[in-house]
């Protein structure tokens, strides 16, 4: 059986990683509330989304979750998650 692990993914236009906590500041100050509506589960404030992706950490690391960080032109600019592993 192939066991998930998180990886550095390079291409030429974008660079995907894993999730790390060096991430949570940026991605945090990218907060906006539009952008969250259509969730079931919106984080609800800059300090929701930070708990929330401290558990998405916690999770990675115990390989429940993936969850990647896309890259483009230095900016974090988002997540990306795959489920059930």
């Amino acid at each position: 059986m192939i066991e998930p692990k998180p990886v550095l993914l390079t291409g030429s236009r974008v660079q995907l990683e894993p999730l790390s906590a060096e991430h949570l500041d940026g991605l945090v100050s990218l907060y906006d509330p539009q952008i969250w509506r259509h969730y079931s589960h919106p984080p609800g404030s800059t300090e929701g989304l930070r708990s929330g992706l401290k558990k998405l950490l916690a999770d990675q690391a115990e390989l429940k979750t993936l969850i990647i960080a896309p890259e483009w032109a230095d900016v974090r600019a988002g997540l990306m998650r795959n489920l059930n592993r």
